[in-house]
């Protein structure tokens, strides 16, 4: 048993102010690539002790295996709230695809798969509200990611809005390389009280949504891209492509997207950033609307 975690693309990401808690109140317009990490159940009763979590693929090494993976936590969580719904001793593999810390929810999404996989196995019924509020205990991205829809994000990141009129969308995906600290980007900001979201509509077309995406904002693109030069390059590179209707950096970065009509005019674009970059990470992928 086996699912995707589906990389998290924030299309635009707008911080209007700081909560009491210390964190800061947001507004962003997410959807999800098809392309992802792979989180398997192996086995469900091996004979080791405890649980037990294997890693592989691209960036496997940059990734630890015990409670720090945001996988072992979320099983340790689901366990805790519901005693004795799951055997005691789990083997899982994690293909981690997704670069570490590249602004585009890896290890949120790794949390949300394993919290399927635990319902989906689980001896007692999961009532959802209450796995979607475990979500949220585990990270402010979990629960968007449980959901995995295109929506409209509020608050600290539990107001979700599902979008019920989304397009599919042609989407590459760049990552120079360099891990970027979400922590450390939201602190190096000048400003945590910015203008809400523009209004928008229940329905729209690619094109009016490029649009509306050109009157949004990524309010942590400055302070990223003082940590990072390169991600302001490749924005500039992918601008200079006359195919490309938008690009712009994806969470606290410093994975970069960039959308087009078709995705031939896609798998273009991402040879032409493999050209002059051969040592970034670049991947081609379908954003997936509501249908």
């Amino acid at each position: 048993m086996s699912v995707t975690c589906r990389a998290k693309i924030n299309l635009c990401l707008h911080v209007v102010g700081k909560r009491p808690d210390g964190f800061h109140q947001l507004q962003s317009l997410v959807t999800f690539a098809q392309f992802g990490d792979e989180l398997s159940i192996v086995d469900q009763t091996h004979t080791g002790g405890g649980d037990e979590l294997q890693i592989d693929g691209e960036f496997a090494s940059l990734l630890a295996n015990d409670k720090t993976n945001l996988v072992i936590g979320a099983l340790d969580a689901f366990r805790k709230r519901w005693p004795k719904a799951l055997t005691d001793n789990l083997a899982l593999r994690l293909t981690k695809n997704l670069p570490i810390a590249s602004g585009i929810g890896g290890g949120s999404a790794n949390a949300a798969s394993l919290l399927k996989l635990a319902s989906e196995i689980s001896s007692k019924k999961i009532d959802p509200e209450q796995l979607q509020n475990l979500a949220a205990n585990i990270g402010s991205d979990v629960p968007v990611c449980l959901l995995e829809r295109p929506a409209i994000m509020a608050g600290r990141g539990e107001d979700i809005k599902p979008l019920k009129n989304f397009p599919t969308l042609f989407a590459v995906l760049v990552n120079p390389g360099i891990t970027v600290s979400t922590r450390e980007i939201f602190a190096n900001l000048d400003q945590v009280k910015n203008g809400p979201l523009p209004d928008i509509s229940e329905k729209f077309s690619m094109e009016e949504l490029v649009n509306w995406l050109h009157r949004s904002r990524n309010d942590l693109d400055q302070a990223a891209k003082k940590k990072v030069p390169e991600i302001a390059r490749i924005i500039a590179e992918f601008q200079a492509n006359p195919n490309c209707l938008f690009a712009r950096m994806s969470g606290s970065g410093a994975t970069v997207f960039a959308l087009f009509n078709h995705m031939e005019k896609a798998e273009q674009g991402a040879e032409i950033i493999n050209k002059k970059w051969p040592e970034y990470w670049v991947k081609p992928t379908i954003l997936m609307g509501s249908g």
